[in-house]
């Protein structure tokens, strides 16, 4: 297991960007590179702090109150209030596990046990549908000496990873699709630039014979 796994290994894996990073992974790679703090985990609290501390062996760096502030709560689940949701899909675009499902201008639903409850979600909604509940299987955030918790970051690592994988495939296929699109409308093109030429030559001809 290299460094950045080990670091990945003592994270909630909530994929919430309170770090200032785009999702733990991220966050662990700048550790590893002496490029972040130990105390920008807000979920994982000073559990987590200290873990990494040891783990890279650097002093212990105490969390900004702001982030104690998120350390101190339950862990939280996304829900949905079903008659105001207008179905945008908004909030599916954000969630860093898909934990949300729904087919556009239809109820969205929240897999409660694949939200990390990262509370991405609920400033994406436009109508202020989703609200952050206390999750029902979970009550801690820290994962470190937390056998339950390190059963769901896991969870919710393999999550992640999946879905950076789809939308890195529907990406790659959505630039292909692009390339091909340029492809055609350049051919399509230098045909009509042929044909153009081909019509003024022969109206070149026509007129040589009308003299």
């Amino acid at each position: 297991m290299d460094l950045v796994e080990q670091i990945e290994a003592l994270l909630p894996q909530t994929q919430c960007g309170r770090c200032d990073y785009a999702a733990c992974n991220p966050y662990a790679q700048a550790l590893a590179n002496g490029e972040a703090q130990v105390n920008q985990c807000a979920p994982g609290g000073t559990p987590t702090m200290q873990a990494l501390a040891s783990l890279l062996d650097r002093p212990e760096v105490p969390l900004s109150a702001e982030r104690l502030a998120v350390a101190a709560q339950p862990l939280k689940a996304a829900h949905v209030i079903a008659d105001q949701c207008i179905g945008c899909a908004m909030c599916l675009r954000v969630c860093p596990t898909d934990a949300i499902i729904g087919a556009p201008k239809r109820l969205h639903v929240v897999l409660t046990d694949d939200c990390t409850g990262c509370d991405l979600c609920a400033p994406a909604c436009p109508v202020d549908c989703i609200e952050m509940i206390p999750h029902p299987n979970h009550h801690r955030q820290e994962r470190v000496k937390n056998p339950l918790m390190e059963i769901k970051a896991l969870h919710s690592q393999a999550l992640h990873i999946k879905r950076q994988r789809r939308l890195e495939k529907e990406n790659a296929e959505k630039a292909e699709r692009k390339k091909h699109l340029s492809i055609k409308r350049n051919i399509a093109a230098s045909v009509a630039r042929a044909k153009a030429k081909k019509r003024q030559l022969n109206g070149t001809e026509e007129n040589t014979n009308a003299v």
